[in-house]
């Protein structure tokens, strides 16, 4: 796992997200999330995957983003999401 650079948890029918999930996956550059059922991006959620450049997360149902969910993220390039969501 430690050098994974592409995860595909897609179609998982996942509610959530944990941290720990993402804790020896530094090296991962590519994440996709999409067609679950994720609700809620919570603060840090992400904060070990700090090469990650590209986040998957369309055909979720997003409705709650905390303001520090992407804080970590200073190589991300692309986020697909909003269009797919329920975000308001």
């Amino acid at each position: 796992l430690y050098m994974l650079s592409f995860l595909s948890l897609s179609s998982n029918k996942l509610r959530f997200l944990k941290k720990q999930w993402f804790e020896k996956l530094s090296i991962l550059q590519e994440l996709n999330l999409n067609y679950n059922l994720i609700e809620k991006l919570e603060n840090g959620i992400f904060s070990n995957l700090v090469n990650l450049e590209y986040l998957h997360l369309m055909k979720n149902k997003l409705n709650n983003i905390e303001p520090n969910a992407f804080k970590s993220l200073n190589y991300l390039l692309g986020i697909d999401s909003v269009s797919y969501t329920h975000l308001t």
